[in-house]
């Protein structure tokens, strides 16, 4: 590889190195280690193993799928460093490096949509929780009060 994309992951590195996990594709991920997988992609060592990407080992006999999933989860991992704080020129050479076809941007949109939809209703149903939570407990305030008037006033 050239010095140019070794400079190009490093700029990269240091603009998302301080980034915190960042929730794509249904799973935290954090940027540092997506970086570190495009970079083994492109024939650079990492010095650590990254962990995990979150996918689950899929055995295709069909070239053009196995390609289509290469290019997914590239996409993700490229879609994450942005989040983070990538330049998009850098994320622009990244991608002509690794073959990524731009058109893959649109699913990577509809999954970000589909996870937040996915995180907003769980914030709503625990915040229905809580409510109900909070109810349940002045109610059995509210009882436990009762019971110790009748008890104080004879009615029991």
């Amino acid at each position: 590889m050239n010095t140019d994309l070794g400079a190009l992951l490093g700029r990269i590195h240091a603009a998302t190195g301080a980034a915190y996990l960042i929730a794509t594709d249904g799973f935290d991920y954090h940027p540092g280690n997506e970086l570190d997988d495009l970079a083994a992609a492109l024939g650079y060592s990492t010095t650590h193993t990254p962990s995990g990407g979150g996918y689950a080992t899929v055995f295709v006999t069909d070239p053009d799928q196995a390609r289509w999933r290469i290019n997914y989860r590239h996409q993700v991992r490229l879609r994450i460093l942005t989040r983070a704080g990538a330049d998009p020129a850098d994320i622009a050479v990244l991608r002509d490096k690794l073959g990524v076809d731009a058109g893959d941007d649109s699913l990577a949109e509809q999954i970000d949509a589909y996870n937040e939809q996915a995180r907003q209703r769980w914030l709503d149903e625990a915040a229905r929780q809580r409510a109900a939570e909070i109810v349940n407990a002045r109610e059995d305030e509210r009882r436990k009060v009762l019971e110790e008037i009748r008890a104080a006033s004879g009615d029991v």
